[in-house]
């Protein structure tokens, strides 16, 4: 087996006959409405060769933008056989259909199955958070692949799925020895570049905390794994447009740290392998291929930093919202209602959080709001309406404020983006200052 990357969670896996398996394919710039862009770039001689290709098998593991991806996915054959895991709900297998794709297979998780000649098990989502929260919810968004190929050599490719050391463990006793294992170092988040409570001092020292933990855990699971090789992954992104100075709080640690991490623990600098955009590994031989001489392979904070601020002038696709002034939105109508459809859900899961969401909508030229000042709307999770109109809230209660635009209140409320996108377009503030992973699966419920 031979393993190209390209960006990301992308990998092309090459198997010992000649078929191919593409995972995650993201390869367009500027996914959600203008804010994330791949970084470092992915060469364009290595794009061009990857989006002219026909691989024989796709493999997408979440919905999320920089792992599912319409507008890379478009340059694929629709009849290419797209794996996936056999989720609860069909959102995913259903986004895939939509493009056009006919062959798409749910594979049963935790299961080593036969595809075609080809071992593989697809691993349902492991925990509730990177650092083991519960998410209440239990509804699983992202998944892992582990491949074994026909002349003995293995992959695992973690993804984004939040594993924790008792799962490295077990995979690493159930499959091992691993050849390779594509693990977590980073990951695209809001935090803390959008929360607006913290200083510019404050965010530093969360980013430097997340990160260097981050990274610290990357090392456990190398070591808990035991695989061959550890490769650190997905986190090849940037800010750019409108987040392009803040750019400076993202928590991926570059090359040099991750080397020098890694050395602190005292391991073996022969088990870290860190591969630039069209390096290829051998996994028979340990050999890597580097495809592409001109590929960033070494960049420093400063070199992410200075790209970003390239890219500060792309432009946000939900700037280009107009409402014409003559119509007028019921927003407190329009927010009541899509808090009844996440009250729904929230009654089939059984959860019901003590905690307040308030909403701080602001007027735009394009879809400007009655009156000069902001629109605030608050509601409580632990009952299925509004609260009333400038009543604040109580005393002692947990609550968490989403500061955005009318453009991005009404792309929410439509549908045009789910909130999980829509976040990198608001100003966060939160009371106690913790992360409920419940909480934003719930959020995701909330539209018309």
């Amino acid at each position: 087996m031979k393993i190209e990357f390209i960006t990301n969670a992308s990998f092309n896996v090459e198997l010992a006959d000649g078929r191919t398996i593409l995972t995650d394919p993201w390869y367009s710039d500027g996914i959600y409405h203008g804010i994330i862009f791949n970084y470092p770039p992915i060469p364009e001689s290595l794009k061009a060769r990857i989006l002219s290709g026909r691989p024989d098998y796709i493999y997408v593991s979440h919905i999320h933008g920089d792992h599912f991806d319409p507008p890379t996915l478009a340059h694929f054959s629709k009849e290419t056989p797209v794996l996936i895991g056999k989720f609860p709900t069909p959102a995913l297998s259903n986004a895939i259909r939509s493009l056009g794709f006919t062959d798409i297979r749910e594979l049963p998780f935790g299961e080593l199955s036969n595809v075609d000649g080809i071992e593989l098990c697809i691993f349902d989502q492991f925990s509730g958070s990177n650092d083991d929260l519960e998410n209440e919810t239990n509804l699983p968004i992202d998944t892992s692949i582990f491949i074994r190929d026909s002349d003995g050599t293995s992959l695992f490719h973690n993804v984004d799925n939040p594993i924790q050391l008792r799962h490295a463990e077990e995979i690493g006793r159930r499959f091992g020895p691993i050849d390779a294992a594509i693990l977590p170092y980073a990951s695209v988040s809001v935090f803390p570049a959008m929360f607006g409570q913290y200083t510019h001092d404050g965010k530093m020292r969360r980013v430097e905390a997340l990160m260097t933990g981050r990274v610290a855990k990357f090392r456990e699971l190398a070591v808990a794994m035991g695989a061959r090789k550890s490769i650190p992954a997905a986190g090849s992104f940037v800010f750019g447009g409108k987040a392009a100075p803040l750019a400076v709080y993202q928590c991926q640690a570059v090359p040099a740290r991750i080397e020098e991490l890694w050395a602190e623990a005292g391991l073996s600098p022969d088990r870290l392998l860190q591969l630039a955009p069209g390096d290829r590994l051998d996994l028979s031989s340990g050999g890597v291929e580097q495809r592409e001489p001109g590929a960033l392979r070494h960049f420093s904070v400063d070199d992410r930093i200075a790209y970003a601020r390239t890219l500060a002038d792309r432009p946000c696709d939900l700037d280009l919202i107009r409402v014409p002034k003559t119509m007028r939105i019921s927003w407190r109508s329009l927010v009541g209602k899509a808090r009844a459809s996440m009250w729904a859900r929230q009654q089939q899961l059984g959860i019901s959080p003590a905690i307040d969401i308030v909403l701080v909508i602001e007027g735009t030229e394009g879809v400007p709001l009655p009156g000069k000042g902001p629109l605030e709307l608050r509601m409580p999770l632990d009952r299925p309406d509004l609260a009333p109109a400038g009543e604040p809230v109580p005393a002692g209660r947990d609550w968490l404020r989403f500061r955005m635009s009318t453009n991005v209140a009404l792309a929410v409320l439509l549908g045009i983006s789910a909130w999980g996108v829509a976040e990198y377009h608001m100003i966060i503030d939160r009371d106690p200052d913790r992360f409920d992973p419940a909480v934003g699966t719930l959020l995701g419920y909330f539209k018309l």
